[in-house]
């Protein structure tokens, strides 16, 4: 009898014969044994009893137009039909003759056709060869060939025979369900099998109960689960088939009985058939174990590895060792290991030792080394996910959830990074005069502003050239996030002459010390006029604007100012200030008040030095009726001053006043009044009015007149009022009672004539 093994070696010769001689393509034939599935290969004969024979058939379709057949032994090629054993029985073991052929060979099919041949399990009794209630399985060897070439290329079949004879009444073909490897908790479904019982017997059989005992400890839920039949019962020959599935809740080897107990009939013992079951619960498990840190710590949070808060531009950044363990149940192959994360992020960390380094493999609870550079190059945090790849989904294994084939580890840090902004880029100390009695200065700020996201440090400010007459105030500080701080610089030079330097800033920012280019000049002592104009006119109730008007040359020597202004405050009342478009223009006004009436104070603080323009600001005032036509706006020598950080007053000032005039009063013309005689010239003022009312008089000579209110009509409804005229201009009040609404008349009678002037009155 030729061994499987031989016959494999046998069939391969042939084929590389064949090969060699040019041989022509197999047949085109189907072999199948169950019409409703032709790609299964295992002919089940099911249950019988003992001494009961069982035949199967399986069936050849020829769609040649030539024949073909399953022919008698050839010495010169292997079977073309052989019944051997399963690898768990040597070649010898008789095991295998409980199956044979029913017909005998040689096996035609003519072209074109299909015919059906038979296998028989013979269930022979009483034999111990044979032992009942044990799986008889062999393997049936086919090979088709044409008849007119029956050493040429075949069509090979292999089915695998089971069957089961018992004296027992119940019996099954599966005596062991093997569910092997599955994953913990498989999703969506739990595997399954068919567990099929057949009763041998002509007579119904009722089942009392059916269960699931654990073989091995369960915590909870049983691993092995099974639907059970309400009132279950096999008919005769008849068959029941259960569905038992398997759900690992752990890692491990699980097992489990399931029983079906019946009862022939109530005077029987009950009795029993049952089939095992096993599986082996499996899981992918890498976990980080430990992680250190160089220079700094890292600290572990699950599968995330925080590095912590580290500065940017430190040398070489902070390199974490990760080790990670295979604590799962299945030796793990990594395939591939991903960065993911955008650019920023992904570049800010460098992986110097994947896992593959050291070799694909992790075995189960054996370690591995990761190592990873956080250096980054800007601020804030950073974040990866390191994806590890493994060859899980190639592996025999039931149940493997979506995603169960990646291991991620998270890593986050925060980078550190201070990002110093200076203002001004220039310090422009501007020209200081130098004066024997006073120290001269200019003082400048330079605001440094933290725009990073971590405290900004700086370390010390240094001057260059070092002889520079620069002092500061604060070389060493800190600055919080989205915080500053002013350092304050003051220029005191000793000699005239221009003055060029660097103030340069050392901290903790990245990149180079910070440096910013300083000038200034100095001096000597100078002078400067200052000027009001000489007459503004402007009626009374006209706001008018007083330019004060100075050396431009001189005027950006200086970057403070005081100003004493002095008026009659009868014929004016001071309003604002206006520094737009003037030399004084950013200035700060420290002061602007009348410290009593007529006298106003002006305080300025220039944001530097003043600007080269002719004007160094404009006073506004109100304008009013006095008893005056004209008023003198005074400034002197000695309340006017102009200085810098170190002198109140660092130029020599020569001071012309000016002075304000009433031009007209509602048209009347204080010049064209001015004329010999007696002549007057009268208006209202306010006109319409409302309550208060009065009546401005020109007069050329001191004179008496009388003044009375007349209706539409000419007639008096006032008494006269007697007043005495100065030469000018005469303010007199109407007295008495307020005039109703309406229009009314004003009449002024003087000694040569007379004036009448119409007024409204609303209310």
């Amino acid at each position: 009898m030729i061994s499987v093994g031989g016959l494999r070696s046998a069939l391969l010769f042939l084929c590389f014969a064949a090969a060699l001689s040019g041989a022509t393509a197999q047949p085109d034939v189907e072999i199948y044994w169950d019409p409703n599935d032709r790609s299964d290969t295992v002919m089940d004969f099911g249950v019988t009893l003992e001494g009961a024979p069982v035949t199967l058939t399986f069936t050849v379709v020829n769609r040649e137009s030539e024949d073909v057949g399953i022919l008698l032994p050839n010495s010169q090629a292997d079977p073309y039909y052989q019944i051997v054993n399963t690898a768990e029985y040597p070649p010898e073991h008789p095991r295998k003759e409980e199956f044979v052929a029913r017909e005998a060979l040689s096996y035609l099919i003519p072209a074109g056709e299909t015919r059906s041949f038979g296998v028989i399990y013979r269930a022979l009794a009483n034999n111990p060869i044979y032992p009942p209630d044990s799986s008889a399985e062999a393997l049936l060897l086919l090979r088709v060939v044409r008849l007119a070439d029956s050493l040429g290329s075949s069509v090979d079949k292999t089915f695998l025979l089971r069957a089961l004879k018992t004296k027992n009444i119940l019996a099954s073909t599966t005596p062991w369900l093997r569910f092997d490897s599955v994953y913990v908790q498989p999703q969506p479904t739990a595997p399954e099998r068919d567990y099929q019982v057949k009763n041998v017997t002509s007579f119904r059989i009722p089942v009392r109960r059916q269960l699931m005992e654990p073989q091995t400890s369960v915590v909870g839920q049983l691993e092995f689960e099974v639907d059970t039949f309400n009132m279950a019962e096999f008919g005769p020959q008849g068959t029941l088939t259960w569905r038992p599935r398997y759900r690992p809740h752990d890692l491990g080897r699980d097992s489990a009985h399931f029983l079906v107990v019946y009862q022939p009939n109530e005077n029987a013992v009950p009795d029993t058939v049952f089939t095992r079951l096993s599986g082996i619960g499996v899981a992918q498990i890498l976990r980080v174990v430990n992680a250190n840190g160089q220079p700094q710590p890292v600290v572990v949070r699950g599968d995330t590895i925080d590095f912590g808060n580290v500065d940017v531009g430190t040398q070489g950044g902070v390199t974490a060792t990760i080790i990670l363990r295979n604590e799962g149940n299945v030796n793990m192959l990594v395939s591939d290991e991903l960065e993911n994360g955008i650019p920023r992020d992904t570049q800010a960390y460098v992986v110097e030792r994947p896992l593959r380094i050291g070799g694909a493999a992790i075995r189960t609870n054996a370690v591995d080394t990761l190592v990873v550079r956080f250096d980054p190059v800007d601020g804030g945090t950073h974040r990866m996910r390191y994806e590890i790849q493994t060859d899980l989904l190639s592996r025999a294994i039931t149940g493997i959830p979506d995603g169960a084939q990646t291991v991620p580890l998270h890593f986050v840090a925060f980078a550190r990074k201070p990002q110093i902004q200076v203002s001004p880029s220039s310090i422009e100390f501007g020209t200081v005069v130098l004066l024997d009695d006073c120290p001269s200065a200019s003082v400048r700020r330079l605001t440094v502003r933290n725009i990073g996201n971590s405290l900004l440090r700086v370390d010390s400010i240094a001057i260059d050239p070092p002889q520079a007459p620069i002092l500061i105030d604060d070389a060493s500080f800190t600055v919080e996030v989205a915080e500053s701080h002013d350092v304050v610089l003051r220029y005191e030079p000793q000699l005239t002459g221009p003055m060029n330097a660097t103030v340069t800033l050392f901290t903790n920012a990245v990149g180079m010390p910070f440096g910013v280019a300083a000038r200034g000049r100095s001096i000597a002592p100078d002078s400067i006029t200052v000027r009001l104009p000489s007459e503004i006119r402007a009626r009374p109730g006209t706001p008018i604007a007083v330019p004060v008007v100075v050396d431009p040359d001189r005027i950006t020597l200086a970057e403070t100012s005081h100003l004493t202004v002095s008026f009659d405050p009868a014929l004016l009342r001071y309003r604002a200030l206006r520094t737009e478009g003037t030399a004084a223009e950013g200035s700060t006004i420290v002061r602007q008040q009348e410290t009593s009436r007529g006298v106003l104070e002006i305080d300025l603080a220039g944001n530097g030095a003043f600007l080269e323009r002719d004007t160094f600001l404009v006073i506004t005032f109100d304008t009013y009726l006095g008893d005056r036509s004209r008023t003198e706006i005074a400034i002197s020598n000695a309340t006017t001053t102009f200085g810098n950080a170190g002198c109140a007053s660092v130029l020599d000032v020569t001071a012309l006043g000016g002075s304000f005039a009433i031009d007209s009063v509602c048209g009347l013309s204080v010049k064209s009044s001015a004329v010999s005689g007696f002549l007057i010239d009268a208006s209202v003022f306010p006109n319409p009015a409302v309550d208060n009312v009065r009546v401005t008089i020109a007069a050329a000579e001191r004179q008496d007149v009388e003044i009375r209110c007349l209706d539409g009509f000419g007639r008096f409804i006032t008494e006269p009022v007697r007043v005495r005229l100065e030469p000018g201009v005469n303010l007199v009040p109407l007295v008495g009672s307020p005039l109703p609404p309406g229009a009314w008349f004003i009449d002024v009678r003087g000694q040569v004539n007379r004036v009448v002037v119409p007024l409204m009155v609303q209310r």
